[in-house]
């Protein structure tokens, strides 16, 4: 009936926020805490598998195309 589990939905939704809040330009370190994941190392494995980058590579990216300089 459905394609996905709810934790894939979950944590679908999670790396959605994730994305949000690195174009922001919040660290990774605190995304991890903000949109749910266990720590830092949860949310990279995470952001990679569903994004096919680590988080500080696509907030990096993020921030070139919109010309905005990252908070630090």
């Amino acid at each position: 009936m459905y394609s996905i589990t709810p934790i894939q939905h979950l944590i679908s939704l999670r790396t959605e926020e994730a994305c949000r809040l690195l174009a922001a330009g919040e660290l990774p370190a605190e995304v991890a805490r903000e949109a749910g994941f266990a720590d830092q190392a949860h949310l990279t494995r995470a952001f990679k598998q569903r994004m096919g980058t680590t988080p500080a590579a696509y907030r990096k990216m993020v921030h070139r195309k919109g010309g905005e300089e990252p908070l630090r």
